[in-house]
This record gives C-alpha cells, structure tokens and sequence, in this order.
C-alpha cells in the first residue's frame, strides 16, 4: 500500500495526505462549540474515525518505566548514576521498540477507518444501555 493510499478516505478513496481535516458537529450538538466533534472528508463529508493498531496502545504503557526511573533517580541520590542510565537505556530501548513496531504493523495500516473502533462502539453500547 502505497503512502497515499493509508491517508485515503475510505468511503471516496481521495488521498487525504496534507490535507485539512476537519471535525463537523456530531449528531445532537450544537453548531458552535460543539462538545463533540467528528472527523468528516473534506471531499464526500463521509465520517472518518481513527484507525489506531493495537501494538500502538499497548506499547504506550510502556512509555512510564522510563519516566518511572528518572523519577526514582531523583528521589534516590545514592542510585542516582546507575537509574539515569538505565533510564537512558529503557528510552533508547522503548524508541528503537516503537520504530520495529512501526515499521512491522504501522506503515501498511490505513490511518482512517469507516467504522468506528471497538472500544468505541461497545463504550457506545454500555451508554445506550444505561439512558433506559
């Protein structure tokens, strides 16, 4: 797949790469200042929601040990040196992590997507189900 075709509107295939797009009211909210907004294509208008890869999210919470470390480093003056660096070492691990992610799952995988996640569907769902 080309790098055109990831940034494709799914519903008129029309490349969206360096284009604006824009976020439209969803249904239900007010035209100005909406609390909600959807991603719409600037060409058919059709709705365009995110199409993030699972290896995404689960590589995020990997992002805290690093954090966690430099954190620590600061509150143990005695380990300070040796948690710097294998703070330094968890950043440079997590960056190189998230580069063979991207380059196995992230490239091929088109950015938007016609139907909603699941994540957010079923958060859908559970809302519905609470109103009645």
């Amino acid at each position: 797949m080309t790098d055109a075709g990831r940034h494709a509107c799914p519903h008129c295939r029309t490349s969206l790469r360096w284009r604006l797009v824009r976020t439209r009211p969803a249904p239900g909210e007010r035209r100005l200042l909406p609390l909600h907004g959807m991603a719409a294509c600037p060409d058919c208008g059709g709705r365009l929601y995110p199409n993030p890869d699972p290896m995404e999210s689960r590589w995020a919470g990997y992002a805290l040990i690093p954090v966690i470390l430099f954190w620590a480093g600061d509150l143990l003056p005695a380990a300070h040196p040796w948690i710097t660096w294998a703070a330094g070492i968890s950043l440079a691990g997590y960056a190189i992590g998230l580069l063979v992610v991207y380059r196995r799952h992230g490239r091929h995988r088109p950015v938007y997507s016609a139907t909603p996640p699941d994540n957010l569907q079923s958060a859908k769902k559970e809302s519905a189900c609470d109103r009645s």
